[in-house]
């Protein structure tokens, strides 16, 4: 494991693009279809915005010299302003290459992460998922993360 470099841009945007990927593969609506197909401007400046930030952890999962997993957090402002909270941790992104799943490469990410934030004084971390992603509920459940808020949207016919 290691602290991405400006050198990792792209992978980092592609890790980004390969969950969009596969959100495409399982479901479609308005917020979905928007996602890129392929690492594009908008996918660079995201994983840009994380890399070199002192707000930002950026970590590099690699085996052989190769990079297969990716974790992108940083630290801001609650979800849910109204409770108080303040500042917290949020996991944006953590994506394993298919090949390699079912190694606790994920939880080693998360708790390099973990100890990260702790180490920044922050003890809240928030994480979101899209709901019809089951992929993504089994492993973060398991690694002590439930769901506190349900975000809904309406397409009004106009």
């Amino acid at each position: 494991m290691r602290i991405a470099t400006e050198l990792d841009t792209d992978y980092v945007a592609q890790c980004f693009v390969n969950i969009a990927l596969y959100l495409k593969s399982i479901a479609s609506d308005i917020y979905i279809d928007g996602l890129p197909c392929s690492v594009d401007k908008h996918a660079l400046t995201i994983a840009a915005s994380y890399i070199g930030n002192e707000n930002a952890l950026v970590i590099i999962y690699e085996k052989d010299g190769k990079a297969i997993a990716c974790l992108a957090a940083r630290i801001g402002e609650t979800s849910f302003p109204p409770s108080g909270l303040g500042t917290v941790g949020n996991i944006a992104m953590c994506w394993v290459s298919e090949d390699y799943r079912n190694q606790n490469i994920a939880s080693e990410l998360v708790d390099e992460a973990e100890g990260w934030f702790a180490k920044k004084g922050v003890n809240i971390i928030e994480l979101s998922y899209l709901a019809v992603n089951s992929l993504a509920e089994k492993p973060w459940s398991h690694l002590g993360y439930y769901p506190f808020r349900v975000f809904s949207h309406k397409v009004l016919e106009i």
